[in-house]
C-alpha cells in the first residue's frame, strides 16, 4: 500500500473509535450486499454502493495490489474463485477481499497490533487446505 492510498482510506474513514464494529466500516464503503427481490421473485445480490465512492475505489486498488504481490491475499483470491462450494467471479472475489481488508484494518487499529500475515490466513483456513502447493509471488521493492 502506498502512503497516498493509506491517507485516502484514513481520511475517508476518520476516527475508528466512532465505529462499534467492522460491519459499519463495510457499510460506510458501500460494500454491503443487498438483494433486489419482491414476493417470490429473487433478484441478484450485489453491493449497495450507497457509501463513499472514494473509499471503495481506494480499497479496490489496494486489493488489486495485495492480490498481485502478497502471498496470503493471492491464496485467498485463488480460493474464493476456485472453491467447490459457491465460487466467486474475479471482481466478486476482490470485493470480498476489500471487506476482509477493512475488517483487518479495524481490528489492528482497535487492538493496537502490528500486521501479522499468519492472522490474515490462519493455518486452519480452508484456503490453505484447498490451495495445495503455494505459488511464489513477486517481491515488492521497498
Amino acid at each position: 500500500m502506498s502512503i497516498l492510498q493509506v491517507a485516502t482510506i484514513v481520511s475517508e474513514v476518520g476516527d475508528l473509535n466512532n465505529y462499534r464494529n467492522a460491519r459499519q466500516l463495510i457499510k460506510l464503503a458501500g460494500l454491503n450486499l443487498v438483494e433486489n427481490s419482491s414476493g417470490t421473485h429473487k433478484g441478484r445480490t450485489r453491493i449497495s454502493k450507497r457509501g463513499r465512492a472514494k473509499l471503495r475505489c481506494a480499497l479496490f486498488r489496494v486489493a488489486l495490489v495485495l492480490v498481485a504481490r502478497t502471498q496470503e491475499f493471492s491464496i485467498l483470491h485463488h480460493y474464493y474463485t476456485t472453491r467447490p462450494n459457491n465460487p466467486l467471479k474475479g471482481k466478486q472475489s476482490l470485493v470480498a477481499i476489500c471487506c476482509r481488508l477493512l475488517r483487518i484494518i479495524f481490528a489492528l487499529a482497535r487492538k493496537g497490533m502490528a500486521y501479522n500475515r499468519d492472522l490474515v490466513l490462519p493455518e486452519s483456513h480452508p484456503a490453505l487446505v484447498h490451495a495445495g502447493p503455494v505459488r511464489p509471488v513477486a517481491k515488492v521493492a521497498a
